[in-house]
């Protein structure tokens, strides 16, 4: 373990520079390298690598509120997801959930958001210079979710992702599952469900097309998925939504 970094990560210039309006997905390749600082605790590096990725919560516009909302939903996710995966007491999981919903749930001004998100990233840091690196079986379903995640649209099957993380595929199965308590598979299918939900409510696309740009080749086997997850047919919900 290295020794702490009395820089705190601070909501600043540091990182408004590094803020592009053209950003719309969320960076996973910064995640895979704040997972890699992690495993190395590296403080200070950390640091600036969750600067980044506050950058990309906090945008120009801060009439937007709703928007910087969504983001930071998602990055206290990743940041929750790392606690968990590093064995974090109940304790402390339950503190973060408490920050994470206070940011949600709140009507704060922008100011505000960004001063909660402040205490959210320092209380990780905290934790972060206190504990030790990531196992190599924690870092790799780290690294495999994240290439999952920006894979889902392809033919993505278990043997590749096992051979991005260098396990081998049976291992790298049981693994995986013990982890977040589904298959590869089980896994793949609600990202790609999650990312289809998202094309039915935000665009005008045919049914077909949302399939295939969400990573499916069958229609059929596509609908009825969605039917499992959300009770009601593509096209159903869709209708539904906009009643």
């Amino acid at each position: 373990m290295q020794e702490s970094t009395n820089e705190p990560i601070t909501l600043n210039n540091h990182f408004a520079l590094q803020v592009l309006p053209s950003i719309r997905q969320f960076p996973y390749k910064q995640e895979e390298i704040l997972l890699s600082q992690i495993r190395s605790c590296d403080p200070h590096e950390i640091s600036e690598t969750l600067n980044n990725l506050l950058g990309y919560v906090i945008f120009p516009d801060k009439s937007n509120l709703t928007d910087s909302k969504n983001r930071v939903r998602e990055i206290t996710s990743v940041l929750l997801r790392f606690l968990i995966e590093t064995g974090a007491d109940d304790q402390t999981l339950c503190q973060f959930k408490k920050d994470g919903q206070k940011i949600l749930f709140h009507n704060l001004s922008f100011d505000e958001l960004c001063g909660r998100l402040q205490q959210i990233t320092d209380s990780f840091m905290q934790y972060i210079q206190t504990s030790g690196p990531l196992s190599s079986s924690q870092a790799a379903v780290c690294q495999a979710r994240g290439y999952i995640a920006r894979h889902y649209a392809s033919r993505l099957t278990l043997k590749e992702v096992a051979d991005y993380v260098h396990l081998n595929p049976a291992y790298f199965s049981s693994l995986f599952k013990k982890t977040y308590g589904m298959s590869f598979k089980e896994f793949l299918n609600r990202i790609r469900i999650e990312k289809s939900r998202q094309l039915l409510t935000e665009t005008n696309y045919d049914i077909i097309d949302i399939a295939i740009i969400a990573g499916f080749e069958d229609q059929s086997y596509f609908t009825k998925l969605f039917r499992q997850y959300y009770g009601l047919p593509p096209r159903q919900y869709r209708k539904k939504l906009f009643r």
